[in-house]
């Protein structure tokens, strides 16, 4: 595609249907432009909200982040056993949204994550040694 002038009423146009929530394709397709053009001007010219990326913007998350706080809390999960979990709810994620997400809840749920996780490095080693163990 070649470089598209972007005139000042175009700009303004794409900056208040961003406000209005729509996409870059919706804006595109409206402008009989590409979705990147659109992506690269909102980009240059600041109008990019960082609740408009991917997973980010998600609707559900407020739900997601009690189901981890209890899969790490109550039942002693690492964090890819809630990934695995949450699949098996029919939730689509993946190991760094859910990585990302326990990165900004407290302190202790943080930490005990990582004790999870180390439980589980053991508890898998155990088992393997006892594999070993039973074939020689």
């Amino acid at each position: 595609m070649e470089q598209h002038q972007w005139k000042t009423t175009e700009k303004q146009y794409v900056k208040r249907r961003l406000d209005e929530g729509a996409t870059y394709k919706d804006i595109a397709t409206e402008l009989g432009l590409g979705r990147d053009q659109v992506h690269g001007l909102a980009k240059r010219s600041g109008f990019t909200d960082p609740r408009r990326r991917g997973a980010w913007r998600r609707r559900d998350w407020t739900d997601i982040d009690r189901t981890v706080r209890d899969c790490i809390e109550v039942q002693c999960m690492s964090i890819r056993q809630v990934v695995s979990y949450l699949r098996l709810q029919g939730i689509s994620t993946c190991y760094s949204s859910i990585n990302n997400r326990v990165k900004l809840m407290p302190a202790s749920v943080q930490f005990q994550a990582s004790v999870n996780a180390a439980r589980r490095q053991a508890s898998n080693a155990y088992r393997m040694r006892l594999r070993i163990k039973r074939a020689a």
